[in-house]
């Protein structure tokens, strides 16, 4: 049985990057352009010839490495035309192992606080007011988890960029694909999305008081939370 349900997930991996190719072909070819809604998931369905929860797979394997863009009551939309992003194998996104997801957060458990401790050391009026409000508005919308999602990632984005330091940010960059496959599993339970929100607040609670200490700590407590809910999905 087991063996059957990994052959499916292979063959379903391999539709999902064969709908992905074609996306990204019309992308490079000038069909889609940047800031262009995309056709509705029926119509791009009907015309790749692929189910709807395999063209939602390949969105967003695309949405992981920013090719497309999830807007709120809005659809799904272009926002990279990069060569270098389009160019780039996402096999890997798609079938990410459990392991590998282990070692992913253990990796961000190391790095992400003290990214956090440094950016406390170098946060300025305006990063930290963009935090509140990022923060906020996952608190505000906890219900749709394609926001929750996009929230989370944009509020880790702007630490490491306020961190100052090019290697941290590189690296926060390098593995931006692997931690949106990441946010994939853990987003899903509606407690999870509570949690992390709470604790996004306790990290900007942390820097309002100017304790940098204090909000590496409290990256690394929402770090160890995202581990034992990735767990619970394995």
């Amino acid at each position: 049985m087991s063996e059957a349900i990994g052959f499916n997930r292979i063959q379903r991996s391999a539709v999902a990057n064969d709908a992905i190719e074609m996306i990204k072909a019309m992308i490079l070819k000038g069909d889609l352009v940047a800031n262009q809604r995309m056709p509705s998931e029926r119509e791009l369905a009907e015309m790749f010839g692929v189910s709807r929860p395999t063209l939602r797979e390949s969105i967003r394997a695309l949405i992981a490495l920013n090719i497309l863009e999830s807007r709120h009551g809005e659809g799904t939309f272009v926002t990279s035309l990069d060569p270098g992003l389009l160019s780039e194998p996402i096999d890997f996104v798609l079938q990410l192992s459990d392991a590998q997801l282990r070692d992913l957060t253990e990796a961000r458990s190391i790095f992400e606080p003290a990214a956090t401790v440094l950016a406390g050391r170098r946060m300025t009026p305006e990063a930290l007011d963009r935090l509140e409000a990022i923060a906020n508005e996952l608190e505000e919308g906890l219900e749709d988890i394609d926001a929750a999602i996009r929230l989370d990632s944009a509020f880790h984005r702007l630490i490491s960029e306020t961190s100052g330091n090019a290697i941290l940010i590189t690296l926060a960059g390098s593995i931006s694909a692997l931690t949106r496959a990441s946010r994939e599993r853990t987003a899903q339970g509606a407690g999870d999305r509570v949690s992390a929100s709470r604790e996004l607040h306790d990290i900007v609670a942390a820097f309002r008081a100017g304790d940098p200490e204090a909000a590496g700590q409290a990256m690394k407590e929402h770090i160890e939370h995202i581990a034992r809910a990735l767990e619970t999905t394995v």
